[in-house]
């Protein structure tokens, strides 16, 4: 089942987390949940952890604490299923069984088998180190980030931040397993940004004109370098210590596991990037990002300094690449600027040398293929401040938005019908979870495709008769394997059902693979072994009674 929480959820029965058919106990009047906890390294029985359950269909949560041999139970329960959690000091909050947002949930009832229940619990890990400079001194104050790897569909990465104390320690605890990256940025303590004060000019053409300069000084000018040294920067250094995001070694982080890694910076020039805005703007406000490991984090944490209400500057960046996200605020009205900047030098942004509007323009079908009603229309509808805009589509599925659209994200709409848009392409801009974002100053191509309402799918994975807890079950575009966005995933529940949401109508592959969540689905060519043997589909509303074989996994 997949999870509306964070928490995950999982079945385990039966030595070393076999999967096996579901056995059914004497029917029971009484639905019961038991088990044991055990530490997932040692099997090893967990006394006094907290275990909670709660109805899949919502209701109020249960807790009991585990005894001395790990053992819980919780009874007089309705039937129905339920999400199993547990927590001990050392092993953080889990769902039983799960994978990311997956899990299996226990299903109570007469006929049903939930109190033999094994709960494997996998204790906290961690990464920590230290980071030190080209003179193995302590840098204070650098951003740590960690990336972790989600390998499921339409996950984006996590992207976790610390700060090195003065020792030049940091530390990443409670993780979970998994597959981690990590990088690092920041500032010598001698490093000292020249702060330009800009006040506005009403007479001259760039509506700016500069006043001073200041320039502090290290508090100890003895030991600093000299002036013309002090803006310096630690660019982002990826783990063990490379420019490359690629060449970044991955720290593969097993349950248990306490990971040092100590890395090692050098500062290089830094340099400055301006905002500047007009006379008679009220307000220009700006935000910097570094893109890090396919993630936006914020460059300056602090914030840009604001040297007038038009013009504010933001100070020692690293050479690198960046987004930067402006506001103008005018007249009462505000808009929004997108611009991605490679910093090598000293930049100034003029905000009235942005772009105003990107042509957007693109294509429509319907699926299953069908005439448009007339006037059918597709819009983008961003934030207040972007604003909306609509294009009628012809009858040949084409549509432009004549004037402009200004950058920023934006919701994709369509009139008059309610659509779901599941296939969305773009040239020159981004798409994820169907929503667009337009930062460039380039014509974006759009493609999409839609449905007029998706199916829901039920039904049971089975084995030599015999239904089964915990596999993976995946459906398969059958024109487009490679098309992983459209896929469809479950983990099939302690009485082997399972449910697929939000499936578009068209022709699939239905496949339920043993163990399937130890590979990374997201990569296309692991799907090809079990597509032969899966079982084809043609969804055109909603399926209750599937059956699917279990396919062991392939030997990888």
């Amino acid at each position: 089942m997949l999870a509306r929480i964070v928490l995950l959820l999982g079945l385990l029965r039966l030595g070393a987390g076999a999967q096996q058919p579901v056995r059914q106990p004497a029917p029971s009047e009484n639905p019961r949940i038991a088990g044991t906890v055990v530490d997932a390294l040692n099997g090893k029985p967990l006394a006094h952890a907290r275990v909670g359950i709660t109805p899949v269909n919502g209701g109020n949560r249960r807790t009991a604490i585990t005894g001395a041999d790990g053992h819980f139970l919780f009874q007089g329960l309705a039937r129905g299923k339920y999400v199993l959690v547990a927590e001990k000091a050392g092993y953080p909050p889990q769902t039983f069984e799960g994978h990311e947002s997956y899990y299996t949930s226990i299903a109570a009832g007469s006929g049903l088998n939930s109190e033999e229940l094994v709960f494997r619990l996998q204790p906290e890990s961690s990464i920590s180190g230290k980071i030190t400079n080209e003179r193995d001194e302590p840098v204070i104050g650098a951003q740590v980030l960690l990336s972790r790897a989600i390998p499921f569909f339409r996950k984006q990465p996590e992207l976790l931040s610390e700060t090195t104390d003065q020792r030049g320690y940091y530390a990443f605890d409670h993780l979970p397993p998994g597959t981690y990256r990590l990088a690092v940025s920041g500032k010598p303590w001698f490093a000292q940004c020249q702060r330009v004060v800009i006040a506005s000019s009403g007479e001259s053409e760039e509506g700016l004109s500069l006043r001073t300069i200041e320039m502090d000084h290290p508090a100890d000018e003895e030991e600093a370098p000299d002036t013309g040294e002090l803006r310096r920067a630690y660019p982002l250094t990826f783990y063990p210590q490379t420019a490359d995001a690629a060449a970044a070694t991955p720290i593969v982080l097993s349950a248990g596991r306490q990971f040092v890694a100590d890395m090692r910076v050098s500062d290089v020039p830094a340099f400055n990037l301006r905002v500047l805005g007009h006379a008679g703007e009220v307000q220009v406000d700006a935000e910097i990002e570094q893109p890090v490991f396919d993630v936006n984090n914020p460059a300056i944490p602090s914030g840009p300094e604001r040297d007038s209400p038009q013009a504010l500057q933001f100070g020692c960046l690293a050479p690198g690449h960046y987004d930067l996200h402006i506001s103008v605020s005018h007249d009462g009205q505000t808009r929004t600027l997108h611009r991605k900047v490679d910093v090598a030098a000293d930049t100034d942004i003029d905000v009235a040398q942005a772009p105003a509007t990107v042509p957007v323009s693109g294509s429509f079908r319907l699926s299953p293929s069908g005439p448009l009603p007339s006037g059918f229309r597709i819009c983008i509808k961003g934030s207040e401040s972007e604003g909306r805009y609509c294009s009628v589509v012809s009858q040949s599925g084409e549509f432009n938005f004549g004037t402009g659209v200004p950058t920023g994200s934006y919701e994709i709409q369509t009139k008059p019908l309610h659509l779901f848009v599941h296939r969305l392409g773009v040239t020159r801009a981004k798409a994820e979870e169907g929503e667009l974002e337009i930062d460039g100053d380039q014509a974006v191509k759009l493609s999409l495709v839609a449905a007029a309402e998706s199916a829901l799918l039920n039904g049971v994975v089975m084995n030599n008769g015999q239904p089964v807890a915990g596999a993976l079950v995946l459906l398969v575009p059958a024109d487009d394997e490679n098309e992983i966005m459209f896929y469809a995933q479950d983990q099939s529940d302690s009485d082997g059902t399972f449910t697929l949401r939000d499936v578009f109508p068209g022709r699939y592959i239905l496949l339920a693979i043993e163990h399937g969540w130890d590979v990374d689905w997201s990569t296309p060519a692991a799907v090809k072994p079990y597509l032969e043997h899966g079982q084809a589909i043609t969804v055109q509303g909603t399926i209750n009674d599937l059956k699917v074989k279990l396919q062991p996994q392939q030997p990888r």
